[in-house]
């Protein structure tokens, strides 16, 4: 049975046509993998990994109908962990 990060880089490799990311959220995913992720010193796994699950993050708020970061709530944070 595959680990967790087994699992999530098959997440990845399956994710479809359905899973792209709108101009606005490529946008924030974009910035996050190039100005937070270095400067916090990760080991390129662990930022590999990080961008994948802020990527499942943005594109699950995109199916709620989410179009902006400032809509985002506690709720919608709880649902997407919970799932």
């Amino acid at each position: 049975m595959p680990g967790v990060i087994e699992w999530q880089y098959m997440q990845l490799a399956l994710m479809g046509e359905r899973d792209k990311l709108s101009p606005r959220f490529q946008q924030y995913l974009d910035a996050y993998k190039a100005e937070h992720l270095p400067a916090r010193n990760y080991a390129a796994d662990t930022r590999a990994m990080y961008a994948a699950e802020v990527r499942f993050f943005l594109v699950f708020v995109e199916e709620l109908g989410l179009e902006d970061l400032k809509q985002i709530e506690r709720r919608h944070i709880e649902s997407y962990l919970a799932r």
